[in-house]
């Protein structure tokens, strides 16, 4: 009974050795599929639209309470990325049902950058198993980055992102 103990210390330690350094890292350094969506005001867009821009794709949900708080922050980001001519691109995609709701929120919120409809048959590789959850991606549609939870402010999302607007 103690070697089996013993083993079993030894294989977690000899586990958290290997694991503990990859803690907090996200290993998706994909090119995700393309993927087609439609926005609030009827626009298709694609994934492809933005190469050569940073892309933050947030996915939410107009009920989900994080969410909302983080919705002035991005509305803020967007003037930022504006102002400053930043190479990046916001795309919120809502996983609501009902297109009137979104529509609806995205009025009632005043948001100034592009809101799509989710659809997890043409956005497979941006799963939402919890919201919010965003999606970074570098100027090359280099999936770089998964951030989960919230909410995040305007200047948290810029420092995540900046080295990938250069």
């Amino acid at each position: 009974m103690k070697n089996i103990w013993m083993v079993l210390s030894i294989v977690l330690i000899v586990g958290a050795v290997i694991c503990l350094p990859m803690l907090g890292q996200n290993n998706s350094t994909q090119k995700p599929e393309e993927f087609k969506a439609i926005t609030t005001d009827g626009t298709t867009i694609k994934l492809s639209d933005y190469r050569g821009k940073a892309v933050i794709v947030d996915i939410f949900a107009t009920w989900c309470p994080p969410c909302q708080k983080e919705v002035p922050y991005l509305i803020n980001l967007q003037k930022k990325i504006e102002k400053d001519k930043l190479n990046l691109v916001i795309l919120g995609v809502s996983t609501d049902t009902n297109k009137r709701t979104i529509q609806s929120y995205v009025k009632s919120k005043n948001i100034n950058y592009p809101v799509a409809y989710y659809d997890s048959k043409e956005m497979k590789n941006f799963p939402a198993p919890s919201i919010p959850v965003k999606y970074i991606l570098n100027k090359d549609g280099v999936m770089v980055d998964k951030m989960v939870g919230g909410p995040w402010t305007d200047e948290q999302l810029l420092t995540r992102v900046e080295k990938y607007l250069k």
